[in-house]
């Protein structure tokens, strides 16, 4: 899938907080809805196997664990609302929380390292009635594995290995079995910047429009443009180059991406028609 129609404009513009280890712990939890098949406990296996990896840090999240918060804003385009009947693009402006963040569990890591990617960036959509809406998006292309349970099971083989030494028998086993990891990983790079780099959903959402037409999507948040470092110029960055470079940027005007839909038809091909141009 390679073309992609713009769907709205979200711009950065409020530095919230500079530092962030496990902020809204405060805020109760969304209740999930879940597959009568599913496994009640995969969620805390998850995190387990994440701990085991990268060992448990208190107050820290078990996966980008290092990260940064900024507020700003969300504007669908018109067209948007032929899409989907949902509240988001009914034509308001939206508050967002945004958390740009380093991959792992290591809350102190060099955001230029190699476990720092992929890059993360949620947002949180503050809707009039007071509901929330999220998406959960990363700098890989496509993700590593395509089941919770292969997660889970990659953490374990991971953590089977040294930290920065060579790969264990077992997590060699694993990566071979599952040659989708490293085809995954092969697509990233290190930013210069968190506002100079593509972050793609890792789920997949469905639009339902007024006439309850389905179409099934991904989301792609794109910047102005990307700027990737090589590994020599990355590692002599400072430690926390990403964190402090942020707010110095947001300091100077709000950073802009379009989120655009990546859409595939029922006959393969996709949608090549831009609904707006954007800035």
């Amino acid at each position: 899938m390679k073309a992609f129609s713009i769907l709205l404009l979200l711009a950065f513009s409020a530095f919230c907080v500079d530092r962030c280890a496990a902020q809204a712990q405060d805020q109760p939890p969304s209740t999930p809805v879940r597959d009568s098949n599913d496994n009640p406990k995969l969620d805390s296996e998850i995190v387990d196997a994440l701990n085991k990896r990268y060992g448990a840090h208190q107050g820290f999240r078990s996966n980008h664990a290092k990260g940064i918060v900024v507020e700003g804003s969300f504007m669908p385009t018109p067209q948007a609302a032929a899409l989907s009947k949902s509240p988001l693009f009914d034509g308001a402006e939206l508050p967002v929380t945004v958390r740009f963040s380093d991959a792992s569990g290591l809350p102190h890591l060099h955001d230029g390292a190699t476990l720092a990617s992929p890059y993360g960036m949620s947002i949180k959509f503050h809707l009039p009635n007071g509901v929330d809406s999220d998406i959960v998006a990363n700098s890989l292309k496509f993700f590593t594995v395509a089941t919770p349970e292969d997660f889970r099971d990659l953490q374990l083989a991971a953590a089977t290995s040294p930290p920065g030494g060579p790969k264990s028998e077992q997590f060699e086993a694993f990566l071979k079995s599952h040659p989708s990891v490293e085809k995954a990983n092969a697509t990233l790079g290190t930013p210069d910047s968190y506002a100079h780099e593509q972050y793609n959903g890792i789920d997949a959402f469905v639009f339902v429009s007024d006439a309850g037409q389905r179409q099934a999507f991904r989301y792609i948040i794109a910047p102005g443009k990307i700027v990737h470092l090589s590994k020599d110029e990355a590692a002599n960055r400072s430690p926390d180059y990403l964190i402090d470079e942020l707010p110095q940027r947001l300091a100077k005007g709000p950073v802009k991406f379009h989120t655009k839909p990546r859409i595939r038809l029922n006959n393969g091909q996709t949608i090549a028609k831009s609904l707006i141009s954007g800035p």
